[in-house]
């Protein structure tokens, strides 16, 4: 029988993040039924996603029968985070030696830039194939979200090893044909793809029953209900989200807003009470699981990507347009977002913004009410057909099973 071939899955996600839940460990499973691997899979775990002990053995026999072994470490950020990262860096070095001495492993799989600018490094000193999944300009996102300044030894130090991460990679993945374009342009000599973040369609799908049972259960009777899963601040907008959301309520009191987050619960209900929407036309939890996601989007009519339109957003591909045209939901989006601006446009599934001014909202509503009077079976029947052509995983299966062939 032949030796499996060993391949060290390197994150800087924490396990149970839905980013990784949702996309990487997939693929990675995928893979594994349909090859022969061995992948060693390094995750920095952060509190908000913390596992008890036995939930952690329970999902490290889980991922074994899939020849997936987990080594978890600890996230550290705060202040003195240069150092930090330092320490995680070194630290992380021994282990992936003695990893690659005993299993011998050839390739180290890296989950977007942060990722793959520490396994760079990693890369050069042990020998290993660099592939790179999600290749985004995060340096520039945190710059242009105001949130390091181009002098700051965070952007300095990041920017030069995403750099380098792109001209020492064999590989690289990236959501659009922007970023394809661009690496072609600076003399990159990797493997270039165009491979927008996509999900399961066995798993993301509209369902009918989900539907029935969220909208009895809360209480929702013939509103519109719009659904956001995701962060407040940081990479995405914060206060505007709900600004957004007290504008489509002026506009039209049947609205329903599904908000699911670890942000502040206490500081999302005073914004709502700001926009003078009642809590009997919203509806506050903690992030939703990996399972039930497609349950919550078959509950709702519209879904909002909160990504600021600054420049190097066009290099992004956020999840979560993937997730709402499988499962037959509009969105919307900002223009200069990805490609899903030119997709919401060209193939009418969704509505492009400037902004989330509500200037902006009160402008397009005419639009949105277009929409949301659609028949609802007709148009998540568009919404998917958009979806699989898209945004539907077997397009990064195969290309994952040529690369690591």
């Amino acid at each position: 029988m032949n030796h499996p071939i060993p391949i060290l899955v390197f994150i800087y996600n924490s396990y149970k993040d839905p980013l990784f839940q949702n996309l990487l460990l997939q693929y990675i499973k995928t893979l594994s039924q349909n090859g022969n691997y061995r992948f060693d899979l390094i995750t920095f775990e952060q509190p908000q996603y913390a596992l008890s002990i036995e939930e952690t053995k329970l999902e490290t026999n889980e991922l074994e029968k899939y020849n997936i072994y987990w080594h978890p470490r600890k996230f550290h950020t705060g202040r003195f985070l240069l150092f930090k990262k330092a320490f995680d860096v070194i630290s992380t070095f021994f282990q992936i030696i003695r990893i690659k001495a005993t299993y011998k492993t050839r390739y180290i799989f890296a989950f977007a830039n942060v990722a793959a600018a520490i396994a760079v490094l990693f890369s050069r000193f042990m020998n290993l194939k660099l592939v790179i999944y999600s290749y985004e300009p995060h340096s520039d996102f945190m710059v242009e979200l105001k949130l390091w300044s181009k002098q700051s030894w965070n952007y300095r130090i990041l920017h030069w090893l995403e750099k380098m991460a792109a001209q020492h990679a064999s590989d690289i993945m990236t959501g659009t044909i922007h970023m394809v374009e661009k690496l072609k342009s600076e003399g990159i000599k990797a493997n270039l793809y165009r491979a927008p973040t996509a999900v399961d369609p066995d798993t993301f799908y509209f369902r009918p029953e989900s539907r029935d049972q969220l909208h009895q259960s809360l209480g929702i009777d013939d509103q519109h209900v719009y659904i956001y899963p995701g962060k407040f601040g940081g990479l995405y907008y914060e206060r505007e989200i709900i600004a957004l959301f007290g504008q489509l309520y002026a506009q039209d009191p049947k609205s329903y807003f599904l908000v699911a987050t670890d942000y502040d619960k206490n500081q999302i209900h005073s914004w709502f009470e700001e926009e003078n929407i009642p809590t009997t036309s919203y509806h506050l939890r903690a992030f939703i699981d990996a399972a039930q996601i497609p349950d919550y989007l078959s509950a709702a009519d519209m879904g909002i990507v909160a990504i600021p339109p600054t420049p190097s957003q066009k290099f992004r591909s956020p999840t979560k347009v993937a997730e709402y045209l499988l499962c037959g939901l509009p969105y919307i989006t900002c223009q200069g977002v990805s490609e899903d601006d030119e997709y919401a446009t060209d193939h009418e599934v969704g509505i492009v913004v400037n902004d989330f001014s509500r200037e902006e909202i009160s402008k397009v509503y005419p639009k949105i009410d277009q929409i949301l009077a659609l028949n609802k079976s007709e148009l998540r029947e568009k919404c998917r057909k958009v979806g699989l052509d898209y945004r539907s995983r077997e397009r990064v299966d195969h290309l994952l099973q040529s690369i690591f062939k």
